[in-house]
């Protein structure tokens, strides 16, 4: 059943980094301690008319685990990162550490529950500056840019998450309950007891192998109590949904992969000064995403090497505050290679092109990332 237990493994420690590629997120027992590090480059040109906008990122991520005993592990995230944004010839920068993040993991019931306890340590950089630094964390959070690491520090805060398998015939079924607490935290300069609200999350998933191909579905619902500072509710970001659908087949030599996703969003409510309601309308619209991807197998069974092409594409709809829509194309290739026992290596490219706010923006980036992992 420890199969069971690995597949329930789409816990949080990771969720401020998303890097090039798939996330390990996964329980793994019964091997050895583990550390991965790396860098991801990510660079982006908006052009609007005669306006350019560049925005840079290097990220080097610090991640691992660390079996306590049989069905326990400690797993850790921390990253460093340095950003920057030129704005009509000014260059704006950020850098500085994330948080130190923490989680413990328990399997229980012959690995047929999954129980899971986080602890986020306020390390990262917080207090930023009005000016350069919010003017780079700006552009670091739009929803259509392809970003590693859009926020460094935030305030302590804890997560619960518990998830259960079952298998009925052909089918794994699986549920997943989270639960985050996020404390209060200096934002930017004089802004320092900003709160920006809890987050539940409930996900579901189905799957089934069949003849070499493994297909799967999934639904992730999630909701957020307010933002407030000091005290007064400013913002609530309201609720989403996401629905997914995958079919991965491998062979010996070969193996390939397509997915999609459609994401909804709610309206978000923005309050006055005074905690009223002044309007409740989206900020980021519906998304559609959906991704192909291929793979070479090769090498001997104790040195196996992957290669293959990657190629996604996002729609993401209009808000309600007037931005019009986004469409992303992205295209890259993915690699990897075991250089010893205990050490492999990754590889990824991306190539990015579209255009944002109703086709009055045009986007064109790129995502090189290394990644190392080492068994100690």
């Amino acid at each position: 059943m420890r199969n069971i237990a690995r597949w329930l493994g789409a816990f949080l420690l990771a969720a401020p980094f998303a890097a090039a590629g798939p996330a390990r997120a996964q329980v793994v027992y019964g091997t050895p301690p583990e550390i991965e590090t790396g860098f991801v480059m990510t660079g982006w040109t908006l052009e609007q008319g005669d306006r350019k906008v560049t925005v840079r990122q290097v990220v080097a991520p610090l991640s691992g685990f660390l079996p306590l005993r049989d069905n326990a592990e400690l797993r850790y995230f921390l990253a460093r990162g340095s950003s920057q944004a030129e704005v009509d010839g000014d260059v704006h920068r950020l850098s500085g550490l994330s948080d130190l993040r923490f989680q413990f993991n328990r399997s229980l019931a012959q690995d047929r529950v999954f129980l899971a306890l986080g602890l986020n340590l306020p390390t990262g950089k917080r207090g930023l500056d009005l000016e350069s630094e919010w003017l780079v964390s700006h552009y670091l959070s739009q929803d259509f840019l392809s970003i590693p690491l859009r926020r460094l520090g935030a305030g302590l805060g804890l997560s619960f998450m518990a998830g259960g398998a079952v298998e009925r015939g052909p089918f794994l079924l699986g549920a997943t309950v989270a639960y985050e607490i996020a404390g209060a935290y200096e934002s930017y300069a004089g802004i320092d007891d900003y709160d920006p609200g809890d987050q539940f999350n409930l996900s579901l998933r189905a799957e089934t192998t069949r003849d070499g191909a493994r297909a799967w579905a999934g639904f992730t619902y999630a909701d957020y109590t307010g933002d407030t500072v000091d005290g007064v509710l400013v913002y609530d970001q309201n609720w989403y949904a996401r629905t997914s659908l995958g079919v991965e087949k491998s062979t010996r030599h070969l193996r390939l992969e397509t997915h999609g996703s459609y994401l909804v969003r709610d309206g978000a409510t923005t309050y006055d000064e005074a905690g009223a309601a002044l309007n409740n309308l989206r900020l980021y619209g519906n998304e559609l995403y959906w991704s192909i991807s291929g793979a070479w197998l090769g090498g001997r069974q104790e040195r196996p090497w992957h290669l293959g092409p990657v190629a996604a594409w996002r729609l993401i709809d209009g808000n309600e505050y007037g931005t019009g829509r986004a469409a992303v194309l992205t295209l890259g290739v993915d690699g990897g290679f075991c250089v010893s026992s205990r050490i492999r290596a990754g590889l990824g490219l991306r190539l990015y092109t579209g255009d944002a706010a109703g086709g009055g923006l045009d986007l064109s980036g790129y995502q090189t990332s290394l990644t190392v992992v080492g068994n100690l």
